[in-house]
C-alpha cells in the first residue's frame, strides 16, 4: 500500500492536514479578536475621510493640523514659525571645525604612538642624536599637516621628553622644532 502513494502526494497531504489544523486551531482560538478587527474595519472604512479615501494610507501618523497658539503660553514663552528660523553659516562652520579639529586628534594620537616606538627602537639599537634626528625628521614630513596647528609645540614637548628622558640625548627645542619640514 505504501508504495502505491508517491512523495508528492505525501506531501501534498501533510502540507493539507497541517495547514488545515493551524487554521481550524486559529480560528476557534482567535475568532473573537478577528471579528473585532472585522468590524473595525467596516466602521473605519464608513467613517474614513474624503480627503484621506484616495490615499489609502488613513493619515499613519495622524493629520496635520493647522491651529493657532493657544493663549495658554506663559510669558517666557514665544511661539516661532518654521518660517522665522534661519540657520546661520556661523553654525556650520563652527561644526565644520570641530569635525575638522577631532580629525586632528586622531591624527595626533597616531604621531605619538609612534614617536614612542621610534624612541623604543632608537634606544634598543642604542642609537646616537643625529639617528633620532633622522628618524624623527622622516617620521614629521609625514605629518607636515600638523606642523601649523596648536598640536606642534605638544609633539615637539613629547619628542623633547621621550629624547632627553628614555634616549639621555640633550637637545634643545629648537633644534627639535627645526626638524618639522617647511611647507612649499
Amino acid at each position: 500500500m505504501l508504495n502505491s502513494i508517491s512523495w508528492q502526494q505525501f506531501f501534498y497531504t501533510v502540507i493539507v492536514a497541517v495547514g488545515s489544523y493551524y487554521a481550524i486551531s486559529i480560528l476557534l482560538l482567535y475568532s473573537k479578536d478577528i471579528t473585532q478587527k472585522i468590524q473595525a474595519l467596516k466602521t473605519r472604512s464608513v467613517k474614513t475621510d474624503p480627503q484621506s479615501a484616495g490615499t489609502g494610507l488613513d493619515n499613519l501618523m495622524g493629520a496635520i493640523k493647522n491651529e493657532q497658539p493657544s493663549e495658554t503660553i506663559s510669558s517666557n514663552q514665544k511661539v516661532v514659525s518654521s518660517t522665522e528660523i534661519s540657520i546661520s553659516e556661523n553654525a556650520s562652520n563652527t561644526a565644520a571645525k570641530y569635525l575638522e579639529d577631532a580629525l586632528l586628534i586622531g591624527t595626533v594620537s597616531d604621531l605619538l604612538q609612534e614617536i614612542k616606538v621610534i624612541s623604543d627602537m632608537i634606544a634598543e639599537s642604542k642609537g646616537n642624536g643625529e639617528d633620532a634626528a633622522s628618524a624623527f625628521q622622516s617620521l614629521l614630513k609625514n605629518y607636515l599637516h600638523l606642523s601649523a596647528t596648536k598640536y606642534q609645540e605638544a609633539i615637539d614637548l613629547v619628542i623633547y621628553d621621550h629624547c632627553k628622558n628614555q634616549l639621555a640625548l640633550q637637545l634643545e627645542m629648537s633644534e627639535i622644532k627645526s626638524w618639522w619640514p617647511q611647507e612649499s
